[in-house]
This record gives structure tokens, C-alpha cells and sequence, in this order.
């Protein structure tokens, strides 16, 4: 993948499906709970065991945000997205466009049943909105003025979770969003280019 080509000295992805891994005691016996279980905890894939199949959503919950320890991790893992957002950018030759007046929709697929509130995913958008939106002058600023509305859709896709950005952009003196939701999903209705 062109992120790990690009960043080699990363450890883990921020865009990776966590993995349970058992916890060990410095010993290296087993770290066991009250009820005598193996202790687990999510960890990142490490970079050398990645496949294609491992890269989600692209963003994170809300759930994940608010378990990160310490701000230092948290302004990482922002550093993280934010150079993520960059180099999608750059990949989709969207730098310096400093887009004005558009409707941003994230429709994020997740593998499985399981429900996702969409609340939780709006605040994994923001790391990642960082650097595609703002870092790479792709948008002027990514404040209400230039996205307008921001609509986030869920939907499940076992074979390929994925997060698709859909934009239309408009004239400045469009400020209407019921018009610009009405000329979006005509630009996205099934078969349009």
C-alpha cells in the first residue's frame, strides 16, 4: 500500500481494523481476571501483517476518541488521520482546489450488522476531515461556511467496508441547503456520472 511506502517508520495504521490480542504479565504468564480468564485487549495490526482486507472505515468512532488516554495520543492520532487526509488528497489530485461552497457526504460501510450510531461516527470525520479538508487547501476552511450541509450515511458492505466522500460543489451565492441536498442527490442518483 502507497501510505506504508510512503510512511515507513510507522508502526500501526490509523485506518486499521483493531485485533484482539491476550495480555501477559512481565513474567510472560497469562494475565488473568478475577474470574481466572485470560485478559485481552484491542490492539493495531502490526504494519508487517497487513493485508487489504484489514483497512475499515477510515474513520473512527466517537467510542474509540473517548478512550484514547492521554492528549498527547490523541494529537498523534490526529497527526495520524490528518496526514492520512493529506495524501488521499494528493493520490485524488485535490490539493489546492480551496473549495468555497459545497455539501460533503460520508457514506461509511461497515462489515457487519452491527449498529453504528452515526453521532459516533461524526467525530472520527473530524481527525481525517483535517488533513483532506484543510491541511491540503482542498476546502478553504471545513467550517459551516464552506461544507454545508455535512451529511454522514451508514450502510453495511461485508465483502468491502469501506468509506466513500461524496461532494458537489456550488456556486458561492448558493447558500439554500434543502437546494444543494436536492442538486447532490440528483448528481448521485443511480446511473448519473
Amino acid at each position: 500500500m502507497q501510505y506504508l511506502l510512503e510512511h515507513p517508520k510507522c508502526r500501526t495504521l490509523p485506518f486499521a481494523r483493531l485485533e484482539t490480542v491476550k495480555v501477559f504479565n512481565k513474567d510472560g504468564s497469562p494475565k488473568l481476571t478475577k474470574g481466572k480468564k485470560q485478559v485481552t485487549k484491542k490492539a493495531s495490526i502490526n504494519k508487517k501483517d497487513y493485508v487489504m482486507k484489514d483497512c475499515l472505515y477510515g474513520v473512527m468512532s466517537l467510542n474509540e476518541v473517548l478512550i484514547i488516554p492521554s492528549r498527547m495520543t490523541m494529537n498523534a492520532k490526529k497527526e495520524k488521520y490528518g496526514k492520512l487526509g493529506e495524501w488521499i488528497a494528493a493520490k485524488y489530485n485535490l490539493t489546492d482546489l480551496n473549495i468555497s461552497n459545497s455539501l460533503m457526504e460520508w457514506r461509511v460501510f461497515g462489515e457487519t450488522k452491527a449498529n453504528r450510531d452515526l453521532d459516533n461516527i461524526s467525530a472520527g470525520i473530524k481527525f481525517l476531515n483535517d488533513g483532506l479538508a484543510v491541511k491540503s487547501h482542498f476546502y478553504v476552511d471545513d467550517n459551516y461556511n464552506h461544507i454545508n450541509p455535512l451529511i454522514i450515511v451508514g450502510d453495511i458492505d461485508k465483502e468491502h467496508p469501506r468509506t466513500e466522500i461524496r461532494i458537489s460543489v456550488f456556486d458561492d451565492e448558493l447558500k439554500d441547503v434543502y437546494e444543494k441536498m436536492r442538486i447532490h442527490a440528483e448528481n448521485f442518483k443511480e446511473g448519473a456520472a
